[in-house]
């Protein structure tokens, strides 16, 4: 196991974007929200909508996404890191956090597929509040326990994890693939279905339909039975409306009853054995054969069919259907096919004993897709708990061998405090600002010791120290102890957590061993 470090160790800068709406403009830069990012990459071409080139310009260095900074979703779906790879410039609001690693001791790579882990979403989780939103406050971002390892080790991991990820992505793309392939295998069987060749009885002759078929009016093949009642005298039914049934395939999805939904407008009353017809947006294709009794929406039409239902079902699902409906529509604001209109939609009905063999084989069909969209979905599920695994193990430290010729956990760490107390000390004052965690500073008087000198050199020197204190003490006392500069100061303790003379526990308590 790895040992960890604070993630600000790595990312002296952790803030988020502008607290303000920005505003808005015709052109310019590219808002984004968390949906640009989603899916772990970062996307401009999602940008919701442009900012002004000057308001852009005048935020703080720190709100400017960089090549090499890491975004993460910090407000509502939380914990999606996304590496920026370019410096093309975007705007985004205080939903988002921006990371930016020190590239001397962290590749921003390597960094942003750690954060997408468990591990670090699961203290994501623990620190988050909120109410209607969770959100993880950036305090808590920067101490989120990341794994302390040096430059040539992430970078071996960097090079697995693009390999094994790139496989992935690939297996991904195979399963979308089996989710239109399962669209068009239902699309082709309709279409065959109703030109009369899904079936081969040796009768279809240049693309016309079989001879002993005939064409008749939609209102020939069934009977749309409007029966509005008062909800009042159907409370404890089952209530459906057109949200409650699946786009391009029958299948009923969860509902209420008319109480719990607490309906107030006139409802159809429809029985076991009707279609169900959504009249709203014909080219969304909704529509679904019930075996029980209810209330409908008003926007759905209640169908008595004159011929094998499922066959007239199918029928209303199909691409020749589907086209006439919408050829029909009544309005433009909110398409819909009127009774008189639906009426008179001319459908094709088939001998009656073909009808029942046309419906199975359908009902073969469309289970048959059925089946391939949910093998495509467990297998995609698969992947995604393979990817979470794979990620576990980068975290771990178990997804590359180890080297030993890498530098120590202990020591890189004391490298990086000595790199951020030399940034804080580089940076020129202005004013007050609120109290920053204490770190030892250089003193003012001349030191008197040094690394080179006996006693220090290769010699529990600051142990001895310790102890002479009570056994423990805090990095801050034992600099001004150590009479030793700052670079001398660290160098010395690294060297000595390192050899095991001090037990360093997370950088707050040092103790003698």
């Amino acid at each position: 196991m790895n040992a960890l470090t604070e993630l600000q160790n790595y990312c002296p800068v952790v803030t988020d974007g502008d607290h303000q709406a920005p505003p808005r403009a015709e052109q310019g830069v590219p808002f984004i929200t968390i949906s640009a990012m989603n899916d772990g990459h970062l996307d401009l071409a999602r940008a919701t909508r442009f900012v002004p080139v000057d308001y852009f310009e005048e935020l703080k260095d720190t709100r400017k996404a960089r090549s090499g900074d890491i975004l993460y979703s910090v407000t509502g779906s939380f914990g999606i890191p996304a590496l920026v790879k370019q410096d093309k410039p975007f705007v985004f609001q205080r939903h988002i956090a921006l990371l930016r690693p020190d590239a001397e001791h962290c590749d921003p790579s390597w960094l942003a597929y750690i954060l997408g882990a468990p591990a670090v979403f699961n203290q994501a989780k623990e620190i988050a509040t909120g109410t209607a939103q969770l959100t993880v406050p950036l305090t808590g971002l920067r101490t989120l326990k990341v794994p302390l390892v040096g430059l040539a080790e992430q970078r071996r991991v960097v090079a697995k994890l693009d390999v094994l990820f790139a496989r992935l992505a690939r297996a991904r793309a195979e399963l979308d693939r089996i989710g239109v392939l399962a669209v068009r295998l239902r699309e082709k069987g309709l279409e065959q279905a109703f030109a009369g060749r899904l079936i081969d009885d040796g009768k279809v002759e240049d693309g016309s339909l079989p001879s002993n078929w005939k064409v008749v009016r939609f209102d020939e093949a069934a009977e749309i039975a409007s029966n509005l009642v008062n909800p009042d005298t159907i409370p404890d039914l089952p209530h459906v409306a057109p949200n409650h049934i699946e786009s391009g395939r029958p299948k009923l999805l969860p509902y209420r009853t008319i109480r719990e939904d607490g309906v107030i407008s006139g409802k159809h009353h429809f029985f076991p054995g009707q279609l169900l017809y959504s009249k709203i947006r014909p080219y969304l294709r909704k529509i679904v054969q019930v075996d029980f009794e209810g209330g409908c929406s008003a926007d759905m039409y209640p169908i008595n069919p004159r011929c094998h239902p499922r066959y007239l079902m199918y029928w209303m699902l199909s691409p020749q259907f589907t086209w006439l409906a919408t050829r029909q529509e009544g309005r433009t604001v909110l398409p819909k096919i009127n009774q008189a209109a639906l009426s008179a939609i001319l459908t094709p009905l088939a001998p009656e004993p073909l009808q029942a063999r046309i419906a199975a084989v359908l009902d073969a069909i469309f289970a048959r897709a059925d089946r391939l969209e949910v093998e495509a979905a467990r297998a995609r599920a698969l992947l995604d708990r393979l990817e979470r695994a794979i990620l576990t193990r980068a975290f771990k430290g178990e997804l590359v061998p180890q080297d030993p010729n890498d530098e120590p956990a202990n020591v890189l760490l004391e490298r990086i405090k000595v790199a951020r107390v030399e940034e804080q000390q580089s940076q020129p004052k202005r004013g007050r600002r609120a109290a920053a965690p204490r770190i030892p500073r250089e003193k003012k008087t001349a030191m008197t010791k040094s690394r080179q000198d006996d006693d220090v050199q290769s010699k529990p020197y600051l142990a001895d120290k310790i102890r002479k204190a009570g056994g423990s003490s805090t990095v801050e006392e034992l600099f001004k102890l150590a009479d030793l500069s700052l670079p001398d100061f660290y160098k010395q303790l690294a060297w000595e957590v390192d050899r095991g003379h001090i037990i360093d526990r997370d950088n707050q308590e040092l103790k003698a061993a």
